[in-house]
């Protein structure tokens, strides 16, 4: 089976929060490589990343950065030599960003000095996956540096297959205090793209994001119950992503990204019957008492959700 098959459909969902000068960036590929699929989001750091070059269309850092690294991975996907390779993956796109972030520099006759410590040339996260079919079944190898997100749902629940590069690693804490990302990709620092590979199992979704997509959610267990909630309110693949993409549009304060793989599905019907419920044990189990919920109880049902999903 190659990955034109078993990925039933990619919807991406995406959206700047100001015009023309978002700094978010996606790729993605289910075509030259039979047998594999790639999915990729990238968020440009705009605080570090906030400097202006001159010669390359007055862009920030952070807008060159997103989209550099995502030509980046879209050229190296569909140039892959040895998909069974996958020791030598982050140390290619880590020399290729390397040396194309280098030619960048050159081009730019500006030479303003970058003040204080968090300032970088470039700066961008990434999130990417890599769906493999193989004999022994699908695999997906996620790859990321910064605080966006790979994730896996089905039928037990949306699992982070990520880290975030920031100071602390609980999910939840990242949302309340928005920590300081310790990785993250430019042309300034050396930088390391980490892995993680897992088995797929069909009637699952794989998930990429940045985030924008979850960051101004109230919690993981949120962000999750608003995919499913839409998802099942939905009557097509572009009505759940036109829903998901007007209520973060709403509350979201930054631009935001995100990339959903279905593989192996029948149609959309059996999506929603395969997530249903899922998405009333989030209501009963989670949702129904979060409002009226101390700190510490939130703590213990954020404790109890993510021990659940292993």
């Amino acid at each position: 089976m190659n990955s034109i098959e078993a990925i039933d459909q990619i919807i991406y969902i995406k959206k700047e929060k100001i015009a023309g000068k978002g700094e978010d960036s996606c790729c993605f590929d289910n075509v030259s490589r039979p047998g594999a699929t790639m999915l990729s989001v990238f968020d440009g750091c705009g605080g570090a990343g906030a400097k202006k070059y001159v010669k390359l269309g007055n862009h920030s850092g952070a807008y060159i950065g997103s989209r550099v690294v995502c030509g980046i991975v879209f050229d190296w996907f569909r140039g892959l030599a040895d998909l069974n390779n996958e020791s030598t993956w982050t140390m290619q796109i880590h020399d290729m960003i390397q040396e194309a972030f280098a030619q960048y520099r050159e081009c730019d006759e500006s030479r303003s000095v970058m003040r204080g410590s968090l300032a970088k040339e470039f700066p961008t996260t990434m999130s990417g996956s890599i769906i493999l079919n193989k004999n022994t079944g699908a695999e997906v190898n996620f790859l990321w540096a910064g605080d966006s997100r790979g994730f896996i749902l089905d039928t037990n629940g949306l699992h982070q297959m990520t880290q975030d590069d920031v100071n602390d690693a609980d999910a939840l804490n990242n949302l309340m205090n928005d920590g300081a990302m310790t990785n993250v990709i430019s042309g300034s620092k050396d930088f390391e793209i980490h892995t993680n590979k897992c088995p797929l199992y069909p009637g699952s979704m794989v998930i990429c994001a940045t985030d924008g997509c979850f960051g101004y959610l109230e919690s993981p267990i949120h962000f999750e119950y608003m995919l499913l909630s839409y998802l099942i309110e939905s009557n097509s693949h572009i009505d759940w992503k036109n829903k998901v993409t007007d209520y973060l549009a709403r509350v979201s304060g930054d631009d935001f990204t995100m990339l959903i793989a279905f593989y192996s599905f029948k149609d959309f019907n059996s999506i929603k019957a395969t997530y249903y419920g899922r998405l009333r044990y989030i209501e009963s189990n989670y949702i129904t008492y979060w409002d009226n919920a101390s700190e510490d109880e939130r703590r213990i049902l954020w404790e109890k959700y993510r021990n659940e999903l292993g």
